[in-house]
């Protein structure tokens, strides 16, 4: 399996690029409960195509995850929207 070489950024970081994200769920044990399921662009066909990721690191891809809620309004998402889907969870 080929895996491509992944691309440093700015602060040293290794960075890729997002293909498309393809589901969301929300897992209530974490901090920031909602995850998004991501396909990597250059990694189609390998065991490291998707991964689950928390909103918290996709902040460079806020496009990614708006056209995700764009084409799946029922679907968890996004943080904002969490307290309206889920009011048992956000009571006062």
């Amino acid at each position: 399996e080929i895996i491509p070489p992944r691309e440093p950024s700015e602060d040293g970081e290794e960075e890729q690029e997002i293909s498309e994200i393809v589901d969301s769920k929300v897992d209530w044990r974490r901090r920031t409960p909602l995850l998004y399921l991501v396909c990597w662009l250059g990694y189609e066909g390998t065991s490291q195509e998707t991964e689950w990721l928390l909103d918290d690191k996709l902040d460079h891809a806020r496009e990614a995850v708006s056209d995700f809620h764009e084409t799946n309004p029922d679907k968890p998402g996004p943080l904002s929207k969490l307290p309206e889907q889920f009011p048992s969870r956000f009571k006062k």
